[in-house]
This record gives structure tokens, sequence and C-alpha cells, in this order.
């Protein structure tokens, strides 16, 4: 057995090597090569190898049954076509376990291998194999199933349901939906769930969720759901849009309550209007939304400095977005929020396109204006005292 950390038909050449690139590739990915002579039993493990294993390199004479001592005992037993006998009948070799390092963690790790070299009689004679660190895939797998056994423990407790709809609003899919209203899951994708309300509901429902997601604002409304046991039952819904990282709409999410004893359900559609959606949360708007906005405004830059208590300066610097210093989060919600304030609605689209509009309380205000003489700017002035004042 060789004890070094060389792998076969790896050449050191002068300068670069192919050595080199596969211990860079092996330290970037978290990897670690191997191989192995079936006949002689001579070994060969990479640098990598050695580091998955918190091994110093060539303190260990490489082999197979001492790779094996670090395998997890409970993974140990279960892992299927053992060496050597899946190599010598010339199978893969293809597994996940967890390995106890030197230092006493515990990794998991990919494992890839497959015979690499047979003689004339068509015996295998090599095997080589790649093993990679999982570890962190596996944590986040089990950081995920623990959210969600927690969420679903959770809604069943409170007799909730937990909905999911992809972008666009057409449902994927919902267990506890499914069980509740014994529709199949054929039956509920896309709008098919609404065919579980209440007739006297449906088209109240439906023109309630389009316009939450037209605007993109969070749902809240009040329905009757046909349950399995044939009775209609109160359930009051919310839902709220998810968002990717980039401010693209990845998805919708929700939850279906039973309506509270003593608490009338909102029905009336009079009701409806003014509750079913409300403020979406705040997105960060850039420099050329912030430019458009403040010139639907006919605002100045010194007006939304003086608004937003925020520098000429920095508002200019904001407004050039091939600046390359990037604003303070700040000063842009703080300029966000002067906009806002003064009547400005920002809207997003569910491919993230943004687009802006004046609030009606907005439009009715600026109606009622007394038109201003143009002139020097009065002292005192500003976008509260001239909100009419065009930009400059």
């Amino acid at each position: 057995m060789t004890t070094g950390i060389s792998h076969p038909g790896l050449s050191r050449r002068a300068g670069w090597s192919s050595y080199h690139f596969l211990s860079m590739v092996e330290e970037v990915v978290g990897a670690g090569c191997w191989s192995t002579d079936l006949i002689t039993g001579i070994g060969h493990w990479s640098a990598g190898m050695y580091r998955l294993l918190g091994i110093e390199p060539g303190s260990v004479t490489p082999s197979h049954q001492l790779f094996r001592e670090f395998i997890h005992p409970d993974d140990r037993r279960n892992l299927r076509n053992d060496w050597p006998q899946w190599a010598l009948d010339g199978l893969s070799w293809n597994n996940e376990f967890r390995v106890i390092r030197t230092n006493g963690a515990v990794r998991w790790l990919a494992s890839k291998a497959e015979v690499v070299r047979r003689d004339e009689a068509g015996r295998s004679v090599r095997a080589a194999g790649v093993l990679i660190d999982i570890t962190a895939r596996k944590e986040d797998q089990r950081g995920r199933r623990l959210v969600r056994d927690r969420y679903v423990a959770l809604s069943r407790t409170l007799s909730s349901i937990v909905w999911v709809t992809g972008p666009d609003g057409m449902a994927t899919g919902s267990e506890h939906w499914m069980e509740l209203t014994g529709q199949s899951m054929e039956d509920m994708v896309g709008l098919g769930w609404v065919a579980a309300l209440h007739p006297a509901d449906q088209d109240r429902v439906l023109h309630a969720w389009r316009e939450a997601l037209h605007r993109t604002w969070q749902y809240d409304i009040d329905y009757r759901i046909r349950c399995a046991d044939g009775h209609y039952h109160w359930f009051n819904a919310r839902g709220a849009p998810v968002y990717c990282e980039n401010g693209t709409l990845r998805e919708w999410i929700g939850i279906s309550r039973p309506i509270e004893a003593g608490r009338p359900p909102r029905s009336l559609a009079s009701d409806h209007h003014h509750r079913v959606v409300s403020r979406p949360p705040r997105r960060s708007i850039d420099g050329s939304l912030m430019r458009a906005a403040r010139a639907l405004q006919n605002w100045s830059v010194p007006d939304l400095a003086e608004a937003a208590q925020v520098s000429v300066s920095t508002i200019r610097r904001i407004e050039d977005n091939d600046a390359p210093v990037r604003p303070r989060a700040q000063n842009l919600a703080a300029l966000q929020q002067a906009l806002e304030a003064a009547g400005v609605e920002f809207l997003w689209a569910t491919d993230g396109s943004p687009s802006i509009r004046l609030a009606a309380w907005a439009n009715a205000a600026a109606a009622e204006r007394r038109p201003v003489a143009a002139g020097p700017r009065a002292s005192g002035g500003g976008p509260a005292a001239r909100p009419g004042v065009a930009s400059s």
C-alpha cells in the first residue's frame, strides 16, 4: 500500500499540473478521490480524501478497511453492495452516509465509485471513486423538514389549512384542503378549489383573489367551505405574496382558519371591498423609479430632499443608477416613505416590473389646488407648502 497522496494518472509537471488542478477542485467543492488495485490491494488517496477524514496526509496507510472504520456504525450496517463484492461484480457504488472524523465531528458524504479497469479475462482489477461533503445540504434538508413538521403540527392544532399557489395564483395542491373538503388533487389544482365554496361566495371570492393577484397585496376574506361531511362551515382565508431576492414574485402562501364562535363572518360585498386587501410589504425602489415618482408628484430634487430630510446630493447620486456607491438603505426608505406620504403608490407586477400611480385621494387633492403663479420660489416653500411646483 502506498501512503502518499498522489493519484494514478496524475502526472506532476513543472509548474501547473493535473494534480494541482485536482487539489484545487477538491478544496473548492469539498471532495476527495481514491482508487484501489483489486488484485494487490494497493490504495491511493488524494489530498482531499485525507482532508474529508481529518487525517494528516501520509500519516496512515490508505485502505478500504481503514476507511470503513470512519463510517458511522449505523450507516456501516446499512450500506448495500459492500466492498469489495460490488467491484468484483463490476457494479457501481453510489451511496450517502456519515463519517466520524478524527476530531469527533460527523460529516455527510456522497459516494460515487465504479470499476475503471479490467484484465483480458474481463475481471475487475481497479476501482476508483469520489466522495463529496454534502453536510450542508443534509443540514438544510433537516432544517426544512423541521420547519415543515412544526408548521404542519401547528396548523393542525389550530384546525387550519395551509395552502400554496404559484405566482399566477393557481393552486398546486394542499393535503389539508383535500382532507377538509374531500376534493382530489385533480379537483383542487388551478382554481378548482373554488368549487368547494358555497355557490353564493364563489364570485365574490374569485373577484377578491384576482384583485389581490393583480395588486400583489395581502388577501383577507371570509367564505363558506363545503367540508367532507357535506356541511358548510365559515372560514377566514389570508394569504400573502412571497418574493425572490431579486424582487420577482415566487409564490403565494396562505392559511384558512375556522371563524371563531361569536364573530360574524364578513360576507357583505361592502365589507369585502375595504377588507380584502391590505398594504403590500414595502419593496425598495431604485433611482429611475424614484425620479419617475418625483416627476409624477411635480417635485424638484430640493422638494423631495426637504420632505424626506435627505440631502440633495444623496438624491442626485441615487437617481444616477450608474453611481459606483450604493445608497444607504435608510435613505432609500426615507425617500420612499416621503413619496408614499404624498400620494405616490409603487406597484410591482408578478414578473417584478414596477409601476407608479397617484392614489385617488392625491388626485382629488391636486384637482382642488389653486394654480400657483410662476415666479421665484417663496421662502418657506417646499413640498408641504407648494405641492404643485413643477420638477426642475
